[in-house]
């Protein structure tokens, strides 16, 4: 132990808060010789035995316990001597290593702890730092693909000039948080709008107090085309502009290239996933942007390859019908044409059956149809 460790004669031990890359050596391979999250480790004149504690929220700390040969009720579990027995004596280590894990925060200047764990300390007459901002840029995220369209903050661009999404705020829907994510991540403003998400446990420090957004709409302009794509609707249209007011008697307006579909007054009339998109998201979006808003990859089916590539074949489907009853079957020509080589200048394709390719350089090549060739 260094000179950082706290004497504790009421336990008979003394104790060290550290983090994994200040562990002592022979400490490093405790995953592998206790359980894995084990992160007590508790020295008992050489025989070392551990368990997992954690009085704090904050990631990485680990806790020795030296016994120093003073009187403690500290005990081993018999026969084999390689578990601390649950009594008294260890509920007061345990309230020990809290105070010193407070303590050990508070000398390093920094912390990412809730706002009830800053409380707690200060009860414990350990005064903190405020935790260090800690939030998401945007409000949709997601630990596995496919993820949404991305936003960014502007570098520099200071955390008190951002706003909070409030879930609660009357005549609010569900949609409403996807549309706001849009509207930053799509939408073009004279000055920055970045909507953040904190995390409600985090509420009570001072740099959470944003002001808020408030009410979303969405102005949608004439169809031009729907269908079912997926698990739900898509619907292009000639329009799209999201706005939102702001609790700081600010609005934030622009066109965008997709949002979720308003609610319908007739609630009946309600379709789970119904996207909205103009024509300028075949170009400014890819297809896993537009498949988030689908629910995206389900572990239940095929693998995620597989269920994108069906999705970006619906997703085709739906362009190339927006442009025309029969533009699909050209793009489907076309495909079917993409492996001829060397390149060709025109393709004729007679009604028995015969195929007729014309190159680039004059010359002709005909395919005749199989039995025609015995």
């Amino acid at each position: 132990m260094t000179e950082a460790a706290t004497h504790c004669p009421a336990l008979g031990c003394r104790i060290e808060v550290c983090e994994y890359e200040n562990l002592p050596e022979r400490h490093r391979g405790v995953r592998r010789t206790h359980g894995y999250s084990d992160n007590v480790l508790v020295n008992f004149h050489g025989q070392t035995t551990s368990f997992d504690f954690h009085p704090v929220s904050a990631r990485g700390l680990w806790y020795l316990v030296d016994l120093t040969g003073e009187p403690t009720g500290i005990r081993l579990m018999l026969p084999a001597r390689t578990r601390v027995v649950e009594n008294e004596a260890l509920e007061q280590l345990e309230a020990a290593l809290e105070l010193e894990a407070y303590k050990y925060l508070q000398r390093r200047g920094h912390h990412r702890l809730p706002y009830k764990e800053y409380l707690r300390a200060r009860e414990l007459g350990i005064e903190l730092p405020e935790a260090k901002p800690t939030f998401q840029v945007g409000l949709l995220a997601t630990c596995e693909a496919p993820e949404p369209v991305d936003m960014t903050m502007p570098e520099s661009f200071p955390l008190e000039r951002c706003y909070r999404f409030d879930p609660d705020y009357p005549g609010g829907t569900d949609t409403d948080e996807a549309n706001v994510h849009l509207l930053a991540a799509l939408g073009q403003f004279v000055e920055p709008f970045v909507p953040v998400n904190i995390r409600k446990d985090y509420d009570g420090y001072s740099w959470t107090k944003l002001p808020t957004i408030g009410k979303v709409s969405v102005t949608v302009g004439k169809t031009r085309h729907t269908a079912g794509v997926w698990s739900g609707t898509l619907t292009c249209v000639d329009e799209l502009v999201i706005t939102v007011a702001t609790s700081d008697g600010r609005e934030f307006s622009s066109p965008v290239c997709m949002a979720k579909a308003p609610p319908p007054e007739d609630a009946s009339q309600w379709v789970d996933d119904h996207v909205l998109v103009t024509p300028a998201a075949q170009e400014r979006l890819c297809a896993s942007e537009i498949w988030y808003h689908f629910g995206g990859w389900y572990d239940e089916g095929d693998t995620y390859d597989t269920q994108l590539y069906d999705f970006e074949r619906e997703l085709d489907r739906f362009w190339a019908d927006l442009l025309g009853p029969e533009e699909r079957l050209r793009c489907s020509i076309l495909d079917a044409l993409q492996g001829i080589s060397p390149a060709w200048q025109f393709v004729k394709v007679f009604a028995g059956g015969e195929v007729r390719i014309r190159f680039h350089d004059g010359s002709v090549k005909n395919i005749l149809p199989a039995q025609s060739r015995r």
